[in-house]
């Protein structure tokens, strides 16, 4: 291993592994990989997602602001290394073996983004390819907003790509006079320079655009998502409070779980799911390994959702899950005229998403749930009906199915 690699693993906390557990990584596992941290360092650091990193690596929108970050942090690093072997060695900038990505060079290239400007006008200037690479991120950074939790402030996350006034403009019209390169270079140096002068601070010497300057005594910000995100809103005078998001339950509680369903024969779970992060309680259900039956209650509430797999889902994806659990309405008759929650056998609320190949051998029971008819209108001779049931989707996965 290089000194340079020795470096940017040094960087990674020492803290007890036990004390920070119980807190989630899903956010900081996206932003590793979207910033274009290496392949090594995003497999060997114990703190990133495993299974996010897999679902990232198929996502066409993340593959693109990762190997245009990738380049860019590249051209950064080693610019004046890559202007040697161009210009005296006359070296393509695709063929440039570790200096440059040749994999994100053409994985670009085939989808309509030239970042080895070569023979293109301007093209002898490297530091314009860093433009060009800057203009893409701005084209293409809002792609990746379906994968940010709601609950995240986006534009703090869309900053954090974004080099302001370092654009080459659609079809390079901001670098077209001499004046203007001459202009956007300086800046892009500007950029460069504290990039460099205190690389070390940055994650894993990896290029971001931070509101603040970094502070190395930070440590690894992307060590946890409670840890970016208390740094990320700091550094934008602003104050994280959802920290219900990013805490997770601790082993000894599921260890506690799990041991308790191996040992019953039947379980009734009342569900609030407007507490309940849909994503891990589809990842508990689908880890239990018993012969125990389960059974779902939803609580009484106009705005919540319960499936057998998943409450609520959105920009994501649920294939070939398994539900053997019934979902039951068990809250008393109601004459509410606005009552109508969302159940189903896979999700209760199933948005932009794509449901494929589940299987379920139980069905949805909506209970007391009715079709509650009233008189009004003029003279109230008008008969008025609401369904309660409306949502309700017995024998299908949704209750409440968003398309795109």
């Amino acid at each position: 291993m290089s000194n340079e690699q020795k470096l940017e693993e040094s960087q990674a906390d020492f803290y007890s592994s036990n004390s920070f557990e119980n807190y989630r990584s899903e956010l900081v596992t996206t932003i590793g990989f979207l910033i274009g941290l290496r392949d090594d360092l995003l497999e060997n650091q114990t703190n990133f997602d495993r299974s996010k990193l897999a679902e990232l690596r198929t996502n066409e929108d993340a593959l693109i602001i990762r190997h245009l970050a990738l380049l860019r942090n590249l051209f950064l690093k080693h610019y004046e290394e890559i202007n040697k072997e161009k210009f005296s060695n006359i070296t393509p900038l695709d063929k440039m073996g570790t200096l440059l990505n040749e994999e994100s060079i053409i994985f670009l290239r085939e989808r309509g983004l030239e970042t080895a400007l070569v023979n293109y006008k301007n093209g002898n200037n490297i530091t314009l390819n860093i433009a060009y690479i800057n203009q893409y991120i701005l084209d293409n950074i809002n792609r990746i907003k379906p994968l940010i939790p709601e609950w995240v402030k986006f534009e703090y996350i869309r900053n954090l790509f974004l080099m302001q006034g370092c654009y080459a403009g659609q079809k390079g019209c901001n670098i077209e006079t001499r004046a203007e390169q001459q202009s956007i270079i300086k800046k892009i140096h500007t950029a460069r320079g504290k990039f460099l002068s205190n690389r070390y601070a940055y994650p894993f010497q990896t290029f971001i655009t931070w509101p603040i300057d970094f502070k190395e005594k930070n440590g690894n910000i992307l060590f946890n998502d409670a840890k970016f995100l208390k740094l990320l809103y700091g550094a934008n005078r602003d104050i994280f409070k959802a920290t219900e998001y990013v805490i997770d339950a601790k082993s000894e509680s599921k260890a506690s779980i799990y041991d308790f369903v191996e040992r019953a024969k039947q379980i009734a779970v009342f569900v609030d799911c407007e507490n309940v992060d849909p994503y891990c309680f589809a990842a508990t259900l689908l880890n239990l390994d018993s012969a125990c039956e389960i059974s779902f209650y939803i609580k009484d509430s106009i705005n919540n959702s319960a499936g057998g797999i998943v409450g609520y889902s959105i920009y994501t994806d649920i294939y070939e899950c398994w539900n053997c659990s019934s979902v039951k309405y068990a809250s008393a008759s109601s004459e509410s005229r606005t009552l109508a929650p969302r159940m189903g056998n896979i999700a209760g609320t199933f948005k932009y998403g794509k449901l494929k190949d589940n299987r379920y051998t139980a069905n949805v029971y909506y209970g007391e749930l009715k079709v509650v008819t009233w008189k009004g209108g003029f003279l109230n001779l008008t008969t008025y009906t609401w369904d309660q049931r409306q949502y309700v989707n017995q024998f299908g996965d949704a209750g409440e199915l968003v398309s795109f």
